[in-house]
């Protein structure tokens, strides 16, 4: 994985389900907004502070075409060419397991991966869950990192 730091184009602007297509063939799908890390400092080099940056937002992104991508290489993007992701990571948390099929579960840290989000952010899933199966959504296809139902949090799924 790599980041992009692209000054001239506003991505916020842009939003979830943007298309970017490079002129070397390389093509990214705009996927939510994520907080400045201390890893843009390391890109950004000597004289960048990390405070610099702060309140303002960046996009998470998915490969759909790999390929490099060179300093000043041409860019452009197509609004609107794949569904809108929620910035909200509970949101995105419902939509992932509506679509977990029958007979299939999902590991926290599967989740996490899919999500886009710090392992810390495990933390959080079982409130999550709780409420998926408040929800009636199909809170029992996530289970612990041994393939065992969370019957901690959520003890009517035995």
């Amino acid at each position: 994985l790599a980041g992009i730091l692209a000054i001239s184009l506003q991505l916020g602007l842009l939003g979830s389900g943007c298309l970017l297509s490079f002129d070397s063939g390389a093509e990214l799908r705009l996927t939510f907004h994520a907080e400045p890390c201390h890893k843009l400092a390391a890109v950004l080099g000597k004289g960048f502070r990390l405070k610099d940056a702060e309140g303002r937002r960046g996009m998470l992104a998915v490969v759909v075409k790999s390929g490099a991508v060179k300093l000043g290489d041409g860019c452009e993007a197509t609004v609107g060419v794949f569904e809108r992701l929620s910035d909200k990571t509970e949101d995105r948390f419902r939509a992932l397991l509506e679509r977990v099929p029958r007979g299939r579960v999902l590991t926290y840290l599967d989740v996490i991966e899919i999500l886009g989000v710090s392992k810390s952010s495990a933390r959080v899933l079982p409130l999550y869950l709780k409420r998926a199966a408040n929800l009636n959504l199909p809170a029992h296809r996530v289970v612990d990192s041994s393939g065992s139902l969370v019957t901690k949090h959520l003890p009517t799924h035995r």
